[in-house]
């Protein structure tokens, strides 16, 4: 019988890739998901039902898929009822009808699983697909069931209370609102603007600044959409819109363009934010020979605008830029790179001023409450800084180690674990959420599994958290553990937030590369969790998360002969090939910090973003452009302190970990691969 099902699970794995090319990969999944619970107690009767064995029903599944043959995949919901995971056939089958469902069979749907992520899912696209239809009535009776943010019903929302005329005067306010902040690729916000402009509630004042916003963004379509609501003589030209966006250098010094207008003032503006992405002094330059033209409110958005990207290019000159933007609101992340700007300067006070420029919402993030405390720290504020430093140093993060060793204790688990007893793990395992959760986990649909996981977690305390965790590392579900684990905010076991498995094979490769066993373990936890056949969006794969190419490269450096692109999975491989790369990142940059965000990034990246002249890691982390490098290099480093304590492997901290980042050599040579 094992052989037989492990026939016919290979057998769907198959298909399931070739499914994987359609348009609906959920259904795909779903109908693997499918097959392979004809396996299950209450599939057998759908066996016995269809007089089919368990290799028959499983092609027929797919058969009914493929075919879209939604009278079998009705019946084959219909069959799995009482089974745990009975809601599953039934949301493929209305997924399948979604655009001709009745809604009493939705609404049937949502009630009888209202604890279930399907339910949220289905809510949500059940939702887009009334906002489609401009069904407003269903939409808005439906919406209030939304338990979770979406930034696009919201508009949808509006429009429904727009076609209900009832209250009109606010809903066109909020609509207004809405429109003017929303982000350029939702549709349903960007429909909001033909409502408020029907009703007169938007001036031209209110375009230019959308036209403004969306082109800042980079949304250039959605832009040349507002853009056309101008009359035609005020409106900026398609064509100088275009010319800027191709080529932003070239229209700023031949481009004809009256900046007696508005139109050529914003196209100039769009031009300058375009170039600035590429070469932000070149943008000055261009800026400094025309700003003239320009109101002083233009000009200090112009001068934030460059002073953003010049200190995202660790520019010397970004904090002057900056500045002439006076007290110019800034975005947020216009503020953050402020902040970030000081710090390369190493200009404290400015640093104190930047951050209490910030909005008492951002200013509180952990980040710039430990930057402040370092600020003050060094401008002789002690008390201050040294209350700022205790706050922080409750938290289990970068900024939480880095503050707590400020205050003078080695970093180690700061109490005894709580552990969960045997009835703690029976009773939260008997939960229905997480046995759904953990038997997707074994048929291997590891999206499934973790949207189950995430919604059973929700409620959980920090007792439960752990007992969760436990019941993932008893299953092998690494992954899972450490999110568990990572979620608690008082009560903290750090053999489940930071694990060590595979220890043999990773051990085993940092020795042949005389590497930090900590940081490997601490490169691994932020990689891949521990999921040994981790692919990421990218197409890396395995503990280390290797390229392909990479993969290649390294095998051959190492005389390995033909390598094979699936053995990059395997554990040992993958431990020895990745160990080996982070070594020659490490013997070519010189640092473990610069190693670490050449491991992500590339080493040309990481030797590039360090200064003329020596810095401190912290700094050298906190200023990373990359929003994705700079986290990762932050969390490896700090995984690699708490494992560094876990192995025994000495008192070295954090700080003395990050160290200090030598000057960039001018000129440096390419690395020899990226």
């Amino acid at each position: 019988m094992s052989r037989i099902l492990s026939h016919a699970a290979s057998a769907v794995r198959a298909a399931g890739r070739k499914l994987r090319v359609t348009k609906a990969p959920r259904l795909a999944t779903g109908i693997y998901f499918c097959a392979l619970m004809l396996c299950a107690p209450a599939a057998s009767a759908l066996d016995r039902a269809l007089g089919l064995s368990p290799e028959s029903g499983l092609l027929s599944v797919l058969d009914a898929f493929r075919s879209r043959d939604v009278e079998r995949l009705a019946h084959f919901a219909q069959s799995m009822s009482g089974h745990l995971l009975e809601d599953y056939p039934q949301y493929w089958y209305l997924q399948t009808t979604l655009k001709t469902a009745d809604g009493a069979a939705i609404q049937r749907f949502l009630k009888q699983y209202p604890d279930s992520p399907l339910a949220a899912r289905l809510r949500l696209e059940w939702l887009r697909q009334l906002a489609d239809r401009h069904d407003w009535t269903t939409f808005s009776a439906e919406y209030a069931g939304l338990t979770e943010p979406d930034a696009e019903l919201a508009c949808a929302a509006i429009h429904a209370r727009i076609a209900a005329g009832n209250p009109a005067p606010e809903a066109l306010k909020e609509a207004r609102a809405l429109w003017l902040e929303a982000k350029g690729s939702h549709d349903m916000c960007n429909e909001l603007v033909d409502a408020i402009d029907t009703a007169n509630a938007v001036t031209h004042e209110d375009l230019w600044q959308r036209v403004r916003l969306l082109l800042s963004n980079n949304f250039l379509s959605a832009a040349k959409r507002v853009n056309s609501l101008l009359p035609a003589t005020q409106a900026i030209a398609d064509k100088s819109l275009s010319a800027a966006a191709q080529n932003p250098q070239r229209f700023l010094d031949k481009h004809a363009i009256n900046l007696k207008t508005r139109a050529g003032r914003e196209a100039t503006i769009y031009a300058l934010s375009r170039l600035a992405r590429n070469d932000s002094e070149a943008a000055v330059d261009a800026w400094s020979g025309k700003l003239q033209a320009f109101s002083e409110a233009d000009q200090a958005f112009v001068w934030a605008m460059l002073g953003h990207r010049g200190a995202q290019d660790h520019e010397t000159n970004a904090l002057s830029w900056f500045r002439q933007a006076g007290s110019a609101a800034l975005t947020e992340e216009q503020a953050a790179w402020k902040v970030r700007a000081t710090l390369r300067q190493q200009d404290w006070n400015e640093t104190l001023l930047a951050i209490g420029a910030m909005s008492a919402t951002q200013a509180e993030e952990p980040a710039w409450r430990y930057w402040k405390a370092r600020a003050l720290q060094a401008t002789k504020e002690g008390a201050q800084a040294n209350a700022l430093f205790v706050e922080l140093s409750k938290q289990v993060n970068f900024y939480g180690f880095l503050a707590r060793e400020e205050l003078g204790p080695v970093l180690s688990n700061p109490q005894e674990p709580w552990k969960p007893g045997e009835a703690e793990i029976a009773a939260l395992e008997s939960k229905p959420g997480l046995r759904r959760a953990l038997t997707l986990y074994r048929l291997s649909l590891i999206d499934e599994a973790k949207e189950e996981w995430r919604y059973a977690l929700r409620p959980l305390d920090d007792k439960q958290l752990l007992t969760a965790a436990e019941i993932a590392r008893r299953a092998n579900w690494y992954d899972r553990m450490i999110s568990a684990a990572d979620r608690t905010t008082g009560l903290h076991d750090f053999s489940l937030r930071y694990p060590m498995p595979f220890r043999e094979a990773l051990e085993t490769g940092a020795r042949a590369q005389q590497l930090d066993e900590a940081w490997v373990f601490g490169l691994v936890r932020q990689e891949s969790r521990f999921i040994a056949d981790a692919r990421s969006s990218a197409g890396a794969m395995g503990l280390m998360q290797l390229m392909p190419a990479t993969a290649r490269w390294v095998a051959q450096r190492m005389g390995l002969g033909k390598f094979s692109g699936s053995e990059i999975r395997e554990v040992e491989t993958n431990a020895t090939l990745g160990s080996y790369y982070l070594k020659h990142v490490l013997d070519e940059l010189g640092h473990p910090v610069l190693a670490t965000a050449a491991y992500n990034a590339g080493p040309n990246r990481a030797r590039r973003w360090a200064d003329t002249k020596p810095m401190e890691g912290a700094i050298y982390a906190e200023t990373i452009p990359f929003s994705e490098t700079r986290d990762y290099v932050k969390k490896v480093m700090a995984n690699a302190s708490v494992y560094a304590a876990q192995l025994g492997h000495g008192a070295l901290s954090l700080k003395e970990r990050l160290g200090t980042i030598p000057a960039r050599a001018s000129g440096s040579v390419a690395a020899s691969f990226e």
